[in-house]
C-alpha cells in the first residue's frame, strides 16, 4: 500500500483512526475511545484485515466503536485516490472512508 506507514482518519469522525504498516501487515487504529490492532493482506485491490485485540475501556458511543470494528473484519477490497482510502464489502458497496494525513 505505498510501502510507508500512514495514518488515516475516518471522513465522518476524526476519533476513528487507521493505521496500515506496510513492513509486517499490521493494523492499529482507534474507536471511539479504545486502541485496537490486528494484521491485514492485500493483493492488487483486495483487502482482508483482522482485528485481534483491544483496549476495554468504556467510552461513551461503544456501540459505534463495535460497529466500526466489525465493519473493519468485513473489508473484501478498497480504492486508494490522492489522499484518501475507501473501504468496500463483498458487494462492492462503500462503507467507509478515510483520508491520510
Amino acid at each position: 500500500m505505498g510501502g510507508k506507514t500512514r495514518e488515516m482518519l475516518g471522513a465522518d469522525s476524526a476519533a476513528f483512526t487507521l493505521v496500515l504498516s506496510d513492513s509486517a501487515n499490521l493494523v492499529a487504529g482507534s474507536g471511539a475511545g479504545n486502541r485496537f490492532f490486528g494484521e491485514y493482506r492485500c493483493d492488487l485491490n483486495m483487502l482482508s484485515i483482522r482485528v485481534q485485540g483491544r483496549t476495554q475501556m468504556f467510552c461513551p458511543r461503544l456501540d459505534s466503536e463495535d460497529r466500526y470494528l466489525r465493519m473493519l473484519d468485513s473489508v473484501k477490497s478498497y480504492c486508494i485516490h490522492a489522499d484518501t482510502l475507501r473501504l468496500y464489502d463483498c458487494h462492492d458497496r462503500e462503507f467507509a472512508v478515510f483520508i491520510g494525513r
